[in-house]
């Protein structure tokens, strides 16, 4: 029901301990932030995460000891801030748009939880919705660590926001050894492959072999398939809906693109509309986008300088722009011939700067 904004990319973090800086492969998923060394690391080799919560705070880095550009401060109320830089200034922005959908979302989904909490029996029918949003298991397996002898090792697994999630040690949260997205994952028992009592195998497109853990006893492990495969329920209903929406959404966009246009012309960030044609494709596993973010556009209410149209920013008919408008909110509202007459002027103005002999 509510939905967590997702995204990846490189990003340059500055260190816990020793502050140095050092360009990370970050991955945001289900309100959790995982970085790796690399993009081949994911989903087995993180060095990090950074698990939001409701009263997380994303802020243009004002630290006068952090010098870095495009930087943004991530505040978090049991692990205080994380300084991260960006490659551009609308890198950055989509960034920290993306960090503050999700943090928004936490937040809908604490009082959507408060409220179903008052109704015993109304909580009891929605919980199936908060599945992958709720910590659904916890405690001790062995992992099956595959070499010249095979090893079993003694690990803490957290079974919580969509990942089955691997530590070393039971103190080091934000540390985890190893994590599962459980979405498009399976799971089954696996005694007689493997020859193990209690075992079960997990499967997923992200993984090159199969995953094999060991229970105490037979219920413990009856107890960890029975939850994975809630969660792995819960996403295929997820997706269900979502197939259904990308469906509509792809039938109301196409039938206003074929009407007759009136009613002017509309900007609309570039960013945006790539987002949403990634989520309205056929066959996608994308997240909706969320507001229109044509504030990214803006600086000190002007357009930023040197937008390319295409690159930065698209212009739509009226109807599509106030289509996306009632679907998704956001703004604000750019009028395509007043946007770009201020960007002529702006260009008009730097090229009589360099051209002014005094």
């Amino acid at each position: 029901k509510i939905m967590f904004p997702e995204k990846q990319g490189f990003l340059t973090k500055q260190g816990a301990f020793v502050k140095s800086w050092k360009r990370r492969w970050f991955v945001l998923q289900n309100a959790m932030l995982f970085y790796f060394v690399s993009q081949e690391d994911y989903p087995l080799k993180p060095k990090g995460s950074v698990p939001l919560v409701e009263d997380c705070v994303v802020r243009i880095n004002q630290d006068p000891d952090v010098k870095r550009d495009y930087c943004l401060e991530l505040w978090h109320p049991s692990l205080d801030s994380y300084f991260i830089s960006a490659d551009s200034e609308p890198e950055k922005m989509e960034w920290m748009n993306v960090l503050r959908k999700t943090i928004m979302s936490l937040q809908e989904l604490k009082q959507e939880q408060a409220a179903t909490d008052v109704d015993e029996e109304e909580h009891s029918a929605q919980q199936e919705f908060n599945t992958y949003m709720t910590l659904r298991k916890m405690g001790y397996l062995l992992r099956r660590d595959p070499g010249v002898m095979v090893q079993w090792n003694k690990r803490l697994y957290i079974l919580k926001n969509g990942f089955l999630l691997c530590y070393k040690e039971k103190d080091s949260e934000i540390y985890p050894e190893q994590i599962i997205p459980l979405r498009k994952c399976t799971v089954h028992e696996s005694e007689s492959e493997i020859g193990r009592k209690n075992s079960f195998e997990i499967r997923h497109p992200k993984l090159k072999q199969s995953y094999f853990v060991c229970s105490l006893n037979r219920d413990d492990m009856k107890d960890w398939i029975s939850a994975i495969r809630d969660t792995t329920s819960q996403f295929e209903r997820q997706d269900a809906v979502l197939n259904v929406r990308r469906a509509r959404e792809r039938e109301i966009i196409m039938a206003i693109d074929q009407q007759q246009k009136q009613g002017g012309l509309f900007v609309i960030d570039a960013q945006w509309v790539l987002q949403w044609n990634e989520f309205a494709m056929e066959g996608s596993s994308a997240p909706p986008p969320g507001p229109i973010s044509n504030a990214n556009l803006l600086m000190g209410g002007v357009p930023k300088p040197y937008l390319v149209k295409g690159r930065d920013y698209r212009v739509v008919n009226a109807e599509t722009f106030e289509t996306f408008l009632r679907m998704y909110g956001g703004g604000p509202t750019l009028v395509d011939h007043t946007f770009e007459a201020a960007l002529r002027a702006q260009h008009d103005s730097g090229m009589h700067s360099m051209h002014d002999p005094r």
